[in-house]
């Protein structure tokens, strides 16, 4: 697959969307090392809570709001944003629990692949002077994925 051109005014996105297949990989690692859930869960919520979540705001109050309501991109767009919210009120009350967070995982890989390979490309489209505009104003928010960010590295395998 040839890689995706990118408008400028995207590019921050694209990279905050990076950072969440991150997340999602160190969920998988964690899996794969036989992390328990209760180890996963506090990085899961502060991840979504100081990244992904004002990720989805901006989103939602920007460059979705270039379509019309009733445009399917855009209603799929809310509609998976509002499932990955609910996925971690569901982790927030019931952090042991594995299918929870492997939900999350699944829905949030799935919702980037589409922003990345559909809604993106669509709004590169059919908005290049939104983008324009909004290549003068687009901040690229801090990433949570460092390894000196979060003390608990259970995406590493244990030291013997």
């Amino acid at each position: 697959m040839m890689p995706l051109q990118r408008h400028t005014a995207l590019i921050p996105f694209s990279r905050e969307h990076h950072n969440g297949l991150m997340l999602v990989l160190k969920i998988k690692k964690g899996k794969q090392f036989g992390v328990a859930p209760a180890r996963l869960a506090p990085y899961i919520l502060d991840v979504f809570e100081k990244e992904l979540d004002p990720h989805f705001i901006t989103e939602e109050e920007g460059i979705f709001l270039w379509l019309e309501p009733d445009h399917a991109l855009r209603q799929r767009a809310f509609q998976e944003h509002a499932e990955i919210r609910a996925l971690i009120q569901q982790i927030k009350v019931d952090p042991q629990n594995f299918s929870l967070q492997e939900a999350f995982m699944h829905q949030l890989e799935a919702h980037i692949r589409f922003e990345e390979r559909i809604l993106f490309p669509h709004l590169q489209e059919h908005f290049p002077n939104s983008l324009e505009a909004l290549a003068l104003h687009t901040p690229a928010s801090p990433s949570c994925h460092n390894d000196a960010y979060w003390p608990d590295h259970f995406w590493l395998p244990a030291k013997t």
